[in-house]
């Protein structure tokens, strides 16, 4: 095995890096969850389900 040269998974980055609501709505939600504000969090769940549908994390 240690002939074979390991390959790269992704792009490198993690994904609180990435631009965008790719993970804004993911580390809003955990911040909410861990604070137990609900209400925001089920706001904020309802507009990442329709702005993400296809989205499991959503």
């Amino acid at each position: 095995m240690a002939d074979h040269p390991i390959k790269a998974v992704g792009d490198g980055s993690t994904f609180w890096e990435k631009p965008g609501t790719e993970s804004s709505y993911f580390l809003a939600a955990c911040d909410l969850g861990a604070n137990k504000r609900w209400r925001p969090l089920s706001r904020l769940a309802s507009e990442w389900c329709t702005q993400e549908p296809n989205n499991p994390e959503a």
